[in-house]
């Protein structure tokens, strides 16, 4: 791979993990707007759910993408595996 493909690539993966951030925080203010209960959508207590999914992709999504998609995870010490076999 050329340094431009690694440099495109490297931005591809702080898209999504910013953007899985975003998701987080989107999910966690919808389940907050249910909680409030001025609405007819659901009862305030299904605003639990997705406050705990919410919380949990803007917590951990980020790390868990990050370390899956670290330049340490595709190395080893059996030989260099580069890039193959990785999903953006």
């Amino acid at each position: 791979m050329t340094s431009d493909q690694h440099d495109k690539i490297a931005v591809q993966r702080h898209f999504l993990i910013s953007l899985s951030r975003f998701v987080g925080i989107g999910i966690l203010m919808f389940g907050i707007y249910l909680l409030y209960g001025k609405q007819d959508i659901a009862p305030p207590i299904w605003g639990y759910v997705p406050v705990l999914i919410g919380f949990l992709t803007f917590f951990f999504a980020p790390p868990m993408l990050a370390k899956r998609w670290s330049s340490n995870a595709l190395h080893s010490d059996t030989g260099d595996k580069g890039d193959e076999g990785t999903i953006l």
